[in-house]
């Protein structure tokens, strides 16, 4: 940022310090040491002073849960570290503690509504974009939450837990005379849909376009075995 500003505004020369600038906060004992994850924004000033620039600085990431329900957020490799965010409370500012990777343009965190009983795959929270995943809820039954990743003012990210916004989710619906059960292609979570009955799901595990995602389906019953759909 030591070089001379342009003439024109950079509006768009947005930069996340995740991995060039390591903040260590020590003013208290209890205050553990981390990476924080920042929106830098470089603009030119208007006339007369064109050769002055404003730098603005705001967090990367911003939760919120608009569900009725507990979340909690972790990284992969961080199994102790959680990050909780109560159910419709203001956004709160999230610094992941792995370093951003601009070539890959990823962050991965996994999301629980009870730690005890497991976590999601792992998903990217690094761009906008919009999806459903399917975990269990606190108590045991399977629900789909809407994850909706927004970019905000000086490119903050807004990563939403509920909501307004419905991405897709499917129907299936089993018209036979026998239960089967279900799974996604990859993931080893089952569940059962009864005959008569219909299901409102997603995927468990989100995947890129060049790894489709795809279902499996198996008839209850002695030497069935599962087939693709």
């Amino acid at each position: 940022l030591s070089h001379q500003p342009r003439t024109t505004p950079r509006s768009n020369s947005v930069l996340t310090m995740a991995r060039r600038w390591r903040c260590r906060r020590r003013a208290r004992k209890d205050d553990a040491a981390g990476v924080v994850h920042l929106a830098v924004q470089v603009t030119t000033a208007p006339a007369p002073f064109m050769r002055t620039a404003i730098i603005e600085l705001a967090d990367r990431f911003r939760v919120q849960n608009f569900t009725d329900t507990h979340l909690w957020l972790r990284e992969p490799h961080c199994r102790d570290a959680r990050f909780h965010v109560p159910p419709d409370s203001d956004d709160r500012t999230f610094n992941p503690q792995q370093p951003y990777k601009p070539r890959r343009h990823e962050i991965m965190v996994m999301l629980s509504t009870a730690p005890e009983q497991g976590w999601t795959p792992e998903f990217n929270i690094a761009h906008p974009r919009s999806f459903h995943i399917r975990h269990r809820a606190p108590e045991g039954h399977w629900v789909n939450t809407a994850v909706t990743v927004t970019s905000g003012p000086g490119k903050t990210l807004f990563v939403q837990f509920g909501g307004q916004q419905r991405p897709r989710v499917y129907l299936l619906v089993n018209r036979m005379d026998r239960d089967m059960e279900i799974r996604q292609v990859g993931d080893n979570t089952t569940e059962e849909l009864k005959a008569g009955e219909d299901l409102s799901f997603t995927w468990y595990r989100r995947r890129t376009v060049a790894d489709p995602l795809r279902l499996e389906v198996k008839v209850k019953g002695p030497e069935t075995r599962w087939v693709p759909v």
